[in-house]
């Protein structure tokens, strides 16, 4: 649960400074362009599984479109492996997978660098996973108009306040549409 409180705490100040920096600029409307992202995420586990699980790698679609010229609304699913570590491995232990499905919004404070924030939910694949509440802030730069290179921190919280989190790298690809 203090992890949780941090991150939120965390995601909240850094969306105040960017909201309190954007009130003083007007914000012109663009053409509403859509883009699709394919992208590949490479991480390592944190939280309550960190000694279970190690490395994580999965894929996602992320659809995007452009508010303002500072903001874009973002929708993102895909699939999140959770690599078990050879010790747990060892005593029966499997790897975990969790489909994604996010909501959220991507603030470019200067060309090309921003900030994204997304909430949703994460659908644990495995019998009895359940699903749980997922949120993940993160930091990123588009460039060359096609690529973009983030880091995040993605967290879903399930039954009994069990936290699974990575820090992740995303590789990306994206077009218009």
């Amino acid at each position: 649960m203090k992890q949780i409180t941090k991150t939120l705490t965390i995601a909240g100040i850094l969306l105040l400074t960017i909201t309190a920096s954007k009130a003083q600029e007007v914000a012109k409307v663009k053409t509403n362009d859509w883009r699709l992202g394919v992208g590949i995420n490479l991480g390592t586990t944190l939280g309550d599984f960190d000694k279970t699980y190690g490395l994580t790698l999965g894929g996602d679609l992320k659809l995007q479109r452009d508010i303002t010229e500072s903001l874009s609304g973002t929708l993102t699913t895909g699939y999140t492996n959770f690599f078990a570590k050879k010790d747990f491995k060892d005593f029966g232990g499997k790897d975990f997978g969790i489909v994604p499905l996010k909501a959220g919004l991507k603030v470019f404070p200067t060309k090309g660098f921003y900030i994204s924030a997304e909430v949703g939910a994460g659908f644990g694949v495995q019998e009895g996973a359940g699903t749980g509440f997922l949120y993940s802030p993160g930091i990123g730069v588009a460039f060359a108009k096609d690529f973009d290179i983030s880091a995040r921190y993605e967290a879903v919280s399930f039954k009994n306040d069990v936290t699974l989190g990575q820090v992740a790298l995303r590789f990306a690809y994206a077009f218009s549409l």
